[in-house]
């Protein structure tokens, strides 16, 4: 008996970003179930190659496959994923708005285009996938047929203990989309949390952490500094560069 093929393609594959890095768990997932499964891309990071394959060499004469395909950022699906004589199936990551990036860039433009296309996208698959409620509604808005929803709960880049910490956080928000993050590391160090009364106090506390740790050894370039509004990186640029 022939093996069923559910291949996946994105437009771009790049190792350690959240839509590739899912590709590759749900690849594995899909192998050891016994499918047969490829990854296909247009534009592959040159360390994925002969991990993931270009688009180009997908079987096109083959109509038993299904094809997933990610969709996340404009792709034109006439391109030639409309001739492909097999099964397709959407698995929709959300469009990040396009007013969040400066009018005129090609993200800008991505974006915006991505969401005035996804409308006629529609009648090109025959079910879709949304990673979230939110963007299942969005979906069956946009008329999709067979709509599911498979929440991406895996995290590959925190540790435990800042995933529960995070997950504890957001509880408290009782209009958010339901979703539990869970780490595939292992356990890494204690979460530490500071209190400040203004941003110049918080980013003098951070410099005096950072210092510490390259005192013990730990190298700069092993330290990040994350944060949530562009407007906090001024104090903490200054306060660092009188170091």
């Amino acid at each position: 008996m022939k093996k069923i093929s559910i291949h996946q393609f994105s437009p771009s594959a790049a190792r350690g970003d959240g839509i590739g890095n899912g590709m590759f768990y749900l690849q594995k997932i899909l192998l050891d179930l016994g499918f047969i499964s490829n990854i296909y891309a247009e534009n592959i990071e040159s360390s994925l190659k002969g991990e993931v394959i270009s688009y180009k060499k997908i079987d096109k004469k083959d109509n038993t496959q299904i094809l997933l395909i990610h969709y996340s950022i404009y792709y034109d699906f006439s391109q030639w994923i409309d001739k492909l004589d097999m099964r397709k199936i959407m698995i929709y990551h959300n469009i990040t708005p396009y007013q969040f990036f400066k009018k005129g860039t090609i993200l800008y433009k991505l974006c915006k285009k991505g969401i005035e296309y996804l409308p006629e996208l529609s009648n090109r698959v025959e079910g879709a996938i949304g990673d979230s409620n939110l963007n299942s509604r969005e979906l069956i808005e946009h008329n999709f047929k067979n709509v599911k929803t498979i929440k991406l709960e895996l995290n590959y880049r925190s540790t435990k203990q800042i995933l529960d910490t995070a997950n504890n956080l957001i509880s408290h928000n009782t209009d958010r989309v339901g979703k539990v993050l869970k780490s595939t590391k292992k356990d890494g160090n204690d979460i530490s949390i500071i209190s400040s009364s203004n941003e110049a106090t918080e980013a003098a506390l951070i410099s005096k952490k950072i210092l510490q740790l390259k005192d013990n050894g730990v190298s700069l370039i092993d330290i990040a500094i994350l944060f949530r509004v562009n407007a906090l990186s001024r104090s903490l640029e200054e306060c660092l560069n009188q170091e």
